[in-house]
C-alpha cells in the first residue's frame, strides 16, 4: 500500500512538472510578446500624434492663449500679428540677452544720450520704435 501512494505521489509531482514547464514558456512568450507590442504601439502614436514640447508651441496658439486666460487674474492674453510663425523657444531667445536677428525679430532703436528729465514717456520719444504691438 504504500508504494502505491509514493507511485501516485510521484505521478502527481511529474504531471505538476510538466504543467508548469509549458506554463513557464507559455508567459514567458505572453511577456516578450506584450512587450514588444507596447514598443510597437508606443511608436505608432509618436507618428500619429507626435507630442509637440514647450518650446515648439506656437506663440498664438488658441489652447495656450485659452490655458492664460483660464490662470490669469488682471489681464487677458490674446493674439499678435507681430508674432505670427513663432514659437515659444524663439520668444526665449529674446530674454534679457539681446535681440535676435530672425526674421520679424523686434527692430532695434538708437537711442542717443540726453538728460533724465522728470517726467517721459517713451512712445511719445520714439514713437518709430512702437510701431508693432507686443
Amino acid at each position: 500500500m504504500a508504494d502505491a501512494t509514493v507511485r501516485k505521489a510521484q505521478a502527481a509531482a511529474a504531471a505538476r512538472s510538466k504543467k508548469g514547464g509549458k506554463n513557464w514558456k507559455t508567459q514567458y512568450v505572453i511577456w516578450i510578446g506584450g512587450s514588444v507590442g507596447s514598443i510597437i504601439v508606443a511608436c505608432l502614436m509618436l507618428l500619429i500624434n507626435p507630442d509637440r514640447g514647450p518650446f515648439q508651441t506656437p506663440v498664438n496658439d488658441q489652447g495656450l492663449i485659452t490655458h492664460v486666460n483660464r490662470n490669469a487674474k488682471t489681464w487677458n492674453a490674446g493674439t499678435s500679428s507681430f508674432f505670427e510663425g513663432w514659437t515659444i523657444g524663439d520668444v526665449k531667445l529674446l530674454e534679457g540677452v539681446g535681440v535676435s536677428q530672425m526674421g520679424g525679430a523686434v527692430p532695434q532703436c538708437s537711442v542717443p544720450e540726453t538728460a533724465v528729465p522728470d517726467s517721459f514717456d517713451a512712445r511719445q520719444k520714439w514713437p518709430q520704435c512702437f510701431s508693432s504691438p507686443i
